[in-house]
């Protein structure tokens, strides 16, 4: 029972596992890829809970610990895999794969992009694939990290193999690993024929490679033979070269030795030179060039000794803060003939030299240049663009209204969104400084504000410069005036150099008072402020003298000027009609007809925003209106004042008491006011210097009657009823009519109808005797009379009188 217990929670456990699992977590549920052109907003993946499967291939630059799957088909030969957005897991290592699950060939693996530039995503070239071919990517998270990422594959032009023939297209290395190159013809010498010192004559059959030495050190190198063919190589220091060309006048080392064996550099034998001595940071160029064109034998190229070789370097210019809807444009240094790859850290990208980027969203994006050089090799840069959306702007009051003659103030807020950096000029050319003369060197100056010089503006001058003799050394700065201050003179006695000198406007040492090398930073013999009232902008000079011709020599390698950035924004109001200033954060408006002003303020990145405000001219108050359809009766619609034309709504009330009225509106509630006769004011306080002002207006609100009656009359009468038509029968009459208020009146009537009566008497008299009859007449004779009375409901009464006379 114990047993099945275990079982059955083991059970239950896997399958919480089992379905906590991602989709695509084995190779055989790998989910597709789209290529796309862009990769902006790409889906969400995660790898939370991935597991490793038997048959999953161990990727040659990390081991597997939680990876999921993905496939993709290009329409090119090449791609970009990306996975640099936003998401809980921000360190990704990728792998792509040929072949079909269990049976994979790795085709590239990264697992950073640059570490070193803190780049720990992914983003891979691979190129070398066929169009329309299934491809994998399998992915994880750095050190079994887990969580959810982005992942774009993009189509790529493969970048062309580089002809390797000329100097100026040689293949650039980046690591020391052999390279085979098989046998391709009878080859050729390029467009650019060279002639090494040792050839004899030009290039025949040629191969060019370069490298940058990434530390100071020995190389040696084998060129062996596929074939029995002479092989002859030169060596080159080609540092300094401009771009496209090699400067192949500093000649390290050349062999051209009769032998079908091996050559090169630190090995055996007729064909090989000595060790070669290389210095960090240089870049060089090895030629090696097969002597007989008709033959087609390859070669292996194999590296030792103990210098590393360098990847590339690049760089681009940018403009680091932006405005939203804005370009943006970037340029790699230098100009471009390779192959590029920007990611501008929106999800847009560009494989142009100077592409342009337009950024929708303020915020701080990371921007990524990879630039690929022939060979393979990559270079990557990386910047921060900030993108701002302008100042964020306010104006009180909201919606003035004034009086004619009167003005307001109107009070503009703003809020910044990004404080500006300081401007920068740098020199950065080496110049040597004439001995016993003096050096002028410009730094053109642009975009300083305000272009007048304050006391403050500039902030500080950095220089390094190399010299013998320091104190044989006079520097000072020039302003686009002319007018010159004292850095420093004759200071630092025997010492020599400014390494990394600054001299600044306060909280530092006199430089009178410092020691050579002048390291840190200073105070100029002149301060800096005494350039206050100068022209900011222009051409600036530091000129250097040395004083003592035969003396000590020197240069000067680098200097800068660094400017304050002032912040405050721009503000312009428009129109101008009515305001006191069109530049001002509050100025007083007094337009004499209702005028929308619009101001827009211009931040110190150069991000513009605009907001608006009405003000409402008024030529005194009036408050006049009407009430159309009085009088009222209690079920007619809620009547609304009619205003005046030019008046306003103010404050509304009635007298007497009793009727029902919106303060704010003037509607009159009439089902729930009692009937009557009632005065109305709209009450308006003063606005600016206009006086308060009211009107009143008459109203009627009529009720609506329900009377009862009761009547009654003679059968056979005719009865007038309350509408004017008659009746000769009573019953209950209901009658709808309106009032003299003109509101509803309903008359309900009871009319009842009385009859006739009629009565008999039988009397006698004695003879002689006087008989009273009903109507109070007398009679002495005997018959029959009929009286005719009243009875009590007003009808007659009928009275027959039958009388005898007995004798006496």
């Amino acid at each position: 029972m114990h047993n099945k217990q275990v079982l059955f929670i083991l059970l239950c456990i896997w399958q919480v596992l089992l379905f906590a699992q991602p989709v695509n977590d084995d190779c055989s549920d790998a989910i597709e890829i789209p290529v796309t052109g862009n990769c902006i907003s790409p889906p969400t993946y995660s790898n939370s809970d991935a597991t490793v499967s038997g048959t999953d291939p161990v990727p040659s630059c990390w081991t597997p610990d939680e990876t999921v799957w993905f496939t993709f088909t290009p329409t090119t030969g090449a791609v970009m895999i990306s996975t640099n957005f936003a998401g809980s897991l921000s360190n990704t290592q990728v792998a792509v794969f040929a072949g079909s699950c269990g049976a994979f060939t790795e085709l590239s693996c990264q697992e950073d992009l640059d570490a070193g530039l803190g780049i720990t995503d992914v983003m891979l070239y691979v190129d070398g694939l066929s169009a329309g071919t299934t491809y994998y990517i399998m992915v994880d998270g750095f050190g079994g990290a887990d969580g959810e990422f982005g992942i774009c594959v993009e189509d790529m032009s493969p970048y062309p193999s580089p002809s390797g023939d000329d100097c100026p297209e040689a293949i650039f290395l980046c690591e020391e690993e052999d390279l085979v190159v098989v046998p391709d013809g009878t080859g050729g010498d390029g467009t650019l024929e060279e002639v090494p010192s040792c050839f004899g004559s030009g290039e025949i059959a040629s191969w060019w490679y370069t490298f940058t030495a990434a530390n100071t050190g020995t190389l040696t190198f084998d060129i062996t033979p596929s074939g029995a063919t002479n092989f002859d190589w030169a060596f080159y220091d080609i540092s300094g070269s401009p771009g496209s060309m090699c400067n192949l006048s500093d000649e390290l080392a050349c062999n051209s030795a009769v032998t079908t064996g091996v050559t090169g550099a630190g090995c055996a034998g007729i064909a090989c030179e000595p060790t070669l001595s290389l210095i960090a940071g240089h870049t060089y160029a090895l030629l090696i060039n097969r002597e007989t064109a008709a033959f087609s034998s390859g070669f292996t190229l194999s590296f030792g000794g103990t210098v590393n070789f360098d990847s590339p370097e690049t760089e681009f210019e940018y403009d680091p803060v932006v405005c939203v809807g804005e370009s943006d444009g970037f340029e790699v240094e230098g100009g471009g003939d390779g192959m590029y790859y920007w990611s501008f850290g929106d999800g847009g990208v560009s494989t142009g030299d100077e592409p342009n980027h337009t950024y929708t969203s303020a915020g701080t994006y990371e921007v990524v240049l990879i630039s690929f050089s022939p060979g393979g090799c990559y270079a990557v840069a990386t910047e921060t663009v900030i993108v701002s959306d302008g100042p964020d702007l306010s104006i009180d009051p909201e919606d003035p209204v004034i009086c004619l003659g009167d003005g307001v103030t109107l009070d503009l807020s703003y809020v910044l969104t990004e404080d500006c950096e300081p401007l920068v000029f740098i020199m950065d050319e080496g110049y040597d400084i004439p001995e016993g003369g003096v050096l002028s060197i410009p730094i053109p100056v642009s975009g300083v504000a305000p272009g007048v010089m304050t006391a403050d503006l500039l902030e500080s001058v950095c220089i390094d410069v190399e010299h013998d003799t320091d104190s044989e050394v006079d520097i000072w700065l020039e302003c686009p005036d002319g007018t010159q201050i004292e850095l420093s003179t004759d200071n630092g006695g025997t010492g020599n150099d400014y390494n990394g000198t600054c001299f600044v406007l306060s909280g530092a040492p006199p430089v009178t008072s410092g020691t050579a090398p002048f390291a840190g930073s200073y105070l100029p013999e002149q301060p800096l402020s005494d350039f206050a009232g100068c022209t900011s902008n222009g051409i600036w000079y530091l000129n250097i003298t040395d004083d003592t011709p035969g003396g000590g020599e020197g240069s000067i390698e680098f200097a800068s000027l660094t400017f304050a950035c002032d912040n405050t924004p721009d503000i312009v109001w428009s129109p101008a009609t009515g305001l006191s200033s069109t530049t001002v954060e509050d100025p007083y408006a007094s337009p004499v007809v209702t005028t929308t002003y619009t101001v827009t303020v211009t931040d110190g990145s150069g991000c513009t925003a605009d907001t608006t405000v009405t003000v409402t001219v008024v030529d005194g108050a009036s408050a006049g209106f009407i009430y159309t359809g009085s009088p009222y009766c209690p079920d007619d619609s809620d009547p609304l004042p009619v205003l005046d034309a030019g008046a306003v709504s103010g404050t509304w009330s009635a007298t007497p008491a009793g009727l029902v009225i919106d303060a704010v509106t003037g509607a009159v509630d009439l089902s729930v006011s009692v009937p009557g006769t009632y005065t109305i004011t709209n009450a308006i306080g003063a606005i600016g210097s206009c006086p308060p002002t009211s009107a009143t207006f008459e109203i009627v609100i009529g009720e609506d009657a329900a009377i009862l009656l009761d009547d009654d009359f003679c059968a056979g009468d005719t009865y007038i009823l309350p509408d004017g038509t008659s009746t000769t029968t009573g019953g209950s009459f209901v009658f709808n009519l309106t009032a003299a208020s003109g509101c509803d009146s309903v008359i309900t009537l009871t009319l009842v109808a009385y009859s006739a009566t009629a009565s008999t008497i039988d009397a006698s008299v004695c003879s002689g005797a006087a008989y009273v009859l009903p109507d109070g007449s007398t009679t002495t004779t005997a018959g029959t009379y009929t009286t005719t009375l009243t009875n009590a409901f007003g009808c007659d009464s009928v009275v027959t009188t039958n009388l005898t006379v007995d004798p006496a």
